[in-house]
């Protein structure tokens, strides 16, 4: 870069509520430029309001969530801010940090206090900004048409967790499915086989509340409610859900997996929540079936909380604490996946 450059982007003493101010004062500039949309959302039982500057980011954030879209009257208890560049002509701000400020999580360094939160995503280019004492929270990206596919299959998962943590929910990485009024969580990293387990038991008929992220509550009787109504699957896991091996699906750029969207084909499955009676760490397993063993409560925290501390800018003591209340709380077993898919519901029905 060029010193002058460089000068701005090293910038001493910079207030990051100011900086995340200066974002919205971006926003406010690109709506008033090409107007405002506003699309509404209830999530938890809470009232999300996404507020776009212009049309461009709308289908590709909003496809995600059709199946928590509300038309209920009155104000929203977060609203968030969403603009390109690309399509209302405005950029940020010079950012007031220097390039090594940057980290593994998309966290940068010294803007995130007990208050403010600003992450950058490199995948997407796109910058998280929140103000939990003013309420202000805003999403930009250089170019909307140039979002990739994973970003439509769960959006805005940063700055949800972040806004939720404030009124003492969680979004986990984790997905959860529910059968006569029961439900399971399901945790671990990436690649364990929470996505194949949780279509298996749409494919039998149950409810689904996500495959790879949940908002979870842990006052009282622990609960999962959805955010997205899509699912992430491997081209192995199709060949065994025939249900769903049919559907078309988006390719995605890592791990050769597709994206699956659920909504309208089974709105009548889709579940905005279910209570979380037991929580399930799957594994792959080699014989046809499958099988449960008692989970150690050390086992649950790290299925859930590690996986989602490695992948969620600003998470910490917070979603360690949600992780084990919910390991005191209900009973825990490690399921190991057998090949046979229609099996599966029924062994996890055993803990139910």
């Amino acid at each position: 870069m060029a010193g002058s450059a460089r000068a701005v982007l090293n910038r001493p003493g910079a207030d990051p509520a100011a900086f995340v101010a200066s974002v919205g004062a971006g926003f406010d500039a690109a709506a008033a430029r090409v107007g405002a949309i506003e699309v509404d959302h209830r999530i938890a039982g809470r009232a999300v309001r996404l507020r776009f500057a212009g049309s461009a980011l709308v289908d590709p954030l909003t496809a995600a969530l059709a199946h928590v879209a509300s038309a209920e009257p009155g104000a929203p208890d977060v609203c968030v801010d969403l603009f390109d560049a690309a399509s209302t002509g405005v950029s940020l701000p010079a950012p007031p940090w220097s390039w090594d400020a940057f980290q593994a999580r998309g966290d940068i360094a010294g803007f995130t206090t007990e208050t403010v939160k600003v992450a950058f995503d490199p995948g997407t280019s796109g910058l998280s900004v929140f103000d939990a004492a003013t309420g202000r929270a805003c999403w930009w990206v250089p170019n909307a048409t140039q979002l990739p596919a994973r970003e439509s299959s769960a959006p805005l998962r940063t700055l949800f967790h972040w806004w939720f943590e404030t009124i003492g929910l969680h979004l986990v990485h984790g997905a959860a499915v529910g059968h006569h009024g029961a439900g399971v969580l399901l945790a671990g990293a990436g690649g364990t086989g929470k996505s194949s387990t949780a279509l298996a038991c749409l494919q039998a008929g149950w409810s689904f509340v996500g495959d790879d992220y949940c908002v979870l509550d842990t006052r009282g009787e622990p609960a999962a409610h959805s955010v997205y109504c899509t699912a992430k699957v491997d081209d192995a896991a199709r060949a065994r859900l025939p249900t769903l091996a049919a559907r078309p699906g988006i390719e995605l750029a890592h791990r050769g997996k597709r994206l699956l969207r659920l909504w309208p084909e089974f709105a009548g499955q889709l579940a905005r929540e279910v209570p979380i009676h037991a929580v399930l760490l799957p594994r792959i397993g080699a014989g046809p079936g499958s099988a449960l063993r008692p989970a150690s409560p050390t086992e649950v925290v790290r299925g859930i909380a590690t996986s989602t501390m490695r992948q969620t800018p600003g998470a910490g003591a917070s979603t360690w604490h949600a992780a084990t209340a919910v390991a005191r709380t209900v009973p825990a077993y490690v399921l190991t996946l057998g090949t046979d898919v229609d099996a599966i519901p029924d062994t996890i029905a055993s803990v139910l």
